[in-house]
């Protein structure tokens, strides 16, 4: 970690902020206000999602960092989300194995022909997935939208489901079960209404959602 407790790192799925725990929360935002007046000419403009990593942030602290990653990046930021900080030394040995699909990313975008967007935890579109796009979740997949592409949920927890608001995919897979697309007159039935795919006796069974239901 660098002096300022602030520190910068660009993958293939955007940025990630590690953040000092060790810092006051009112120094640490001083030092990551400053830290992204530094970087702006490393962002260039480029969009990207943000990943908070390194420390547990309350939610008027992640407010707080939002706002100021929207007002001084100079980053077109398609979202933003945080991991929960752990450190292994004050635990049991049994939590060591904190699984990744605990944590959830929020994408707010739809996804097009070619992209390909994966995450280690659960995913939430507020999008599109359209044809020839893919969308691999190492825990649940919600598309609160079109899922017509290739969509594959729990790659590392085999209990995951899929909902999609209109679920026409090319592909459904959860774990290592594949659903290949329905044919037009089951597709046209399942337009009208959200769905929920999930495994059934290690088959993927699709069904509608009635009323309210929590995701």
């Amino acid at each position: 970690m660098e002096d300022s407790g602030i520190m910068f790192k660009g993958n293939k799925q955007g940025i990630t902020i590690f953040l000092d725990h060790t810092l006051k929360f009112d120094q640490l935002i001083v030092n990551l206000e400053k830290k992204m007046d530094e970087a702006k000419e490393f962002f260039g403009g480029a969009s990207a999602g943000v990943l908070l990593k390194g420390r547990e942030l309350s939610e008027a602290e992640e407010d707080a960092i939002t706002f100021l990653i929207k007002q001084k990046m100079n980053l077109d930021v398609k979202y933003i989300t945080t991991e929960k900080f752990l450190d292994l030394r004050d635990h049991h040995d049994e939590d060591k194995d904190k699984k990744d699909y605990d944590n959830t990313l929020f994408y707010h975008a739809t996804l097009r022909s070619g992209q390909v967007l994966k995450y280690e935890g659960s995913i939430v579109i507020f999008g599109d997935v359209n044809p020839g796009a893919e969308v691999i979740s190492g825990g649940n997949l919600v598309v609160v939208g079109r899922l017509k592409g290739i969509a594959q949920a729990g790659c590392k927890n085999p209990n995951a489901y899929i909902i999609a608001f209109d679920m026409n995919p090319m592909q459904l897979r959860i774990a290592d079960v594949i659903a290949r697309s329905p044919d037009e007159e089951a597709s046209d039935e399942r337009i009208e209404k959200p769905h929920k795919a999930r495994l059934v006796h290690n088959k993927i069974y699709i069904e509608p959602i009635e009323g309210t239901f929590n995701i």
